[in-house]
């Protein structure tokens, strides 16, 4: 098992299996503290057994579909406390020791060294050959083969085929754009968007050519690059200083484009 870091734990609780508190000593856990406590609390619903009365509580809500907790940025309720507020503030505090790659969810970092580090893919596609480490990515990708959109825009009829995608449509509706730049005033309606505007600031730029070794901070201007690269094959000076004079006006128009939408 391997040791990681996480956030601490609400008092009275142990921490999650092989995760344990940033600010204490890193650890490993062994075969005792996976035995069950003498004293567990069962659901009456569906019998699982929990050992906290607080995961007991918890896990009522998704029988009952309680949302005692309101959102105060977004007024949306949740079973939990907490957990969602980090959509707006883009906190991901679950951080994988191996690949360094942060998780807002204990349980997405627990299934990321299950799955990604192991290499286990157990979930095959009824359609290809592809594999997955998650069940719910292989329902998503099945959709690519069956061409099913089950999640509806009830404002305009709009089909799509995810969830994530029908969230991030509605707020072309609604106006919502939760994800707010922490060193300037915009805000974006998805994270991926956020994701690629904090680029202008940090100017960080993780896609490379690797046919010419230059770095691009959109996976856009990437593919773009590519491709006056097959019409042009690079073998001049010139067409060295051709490709960096195109690549930084398509660079800049999409930077210019994206903080005018946002506006």
């Amino acid at each position: 098992p391997v040791p990681l870091c996480a956030p601490s734990s609400p008092a009275g609780e142990s921490a999650i299996d092989g995760i344990v508190p940033a600010e204490a000593p890193s650890k490993t856990f062994d075969q005792s503290e996976t035995e069950k406590p003498p004293s567990l609390h069962s659901c009456s619903v569906c019998g699982k057994d929990f050992p906290y009365a607080s995961k007991l509580q918890r896990h009522l809500r998704t029988h009952s579909g309680e949302r005692p907790f309101p959102c105060s940025m977004c007024e949306k309720r949740f079973p939990e406390k907490g957990l969602h507020r980090r959509t707006h503030t883009g906190e991901r505090p679950y951080h994988c020791s191996i690949c360094l790659k942060s998780f807002s969810r204990h349980w997405h970092l627990k299934t990321h060294l299950e799955r990604t580090h192991t290499g286990e893919r157990p979930y095959q596609c009824s359609f290809c050959d592809k594999r997955f480490a998650l069940s719910g990515t292989l329902v998503r990708h099945e959709r690519l083969h069956t061409g099913i959109t089950p999640y509806h825009c009830s404002d305009c009829g709009k089909t799509f085929a995810q969830q994530w995608t029908l969230t991030t449509h509605m707020r072309t509706h609604t106006g919502e754009k939760p994800y707010s730049c922490t060193q300037c005033d915009k805000s974006f309606v998805a994270p991926g968007e956020l994701r690629r505007h904090t680029r202008i600031h940090t100017g960080e730029k993780p896609y490379t050519c690797k046919d010419c070794g230059r770095h691009f901070s959109l996976a856009g201007t990437l593919r773009n690059h590519k491709r006056s690269d097959k019409i042009m094959p690079t073998c001049s000076y010139l067409h060295v200083v051709i490709c960096i004079v195109t690549d930084l006006t398509k660079e800049r128009r999409s930077t210019a484009t994206s903080a005018t939408w946002v506006e």
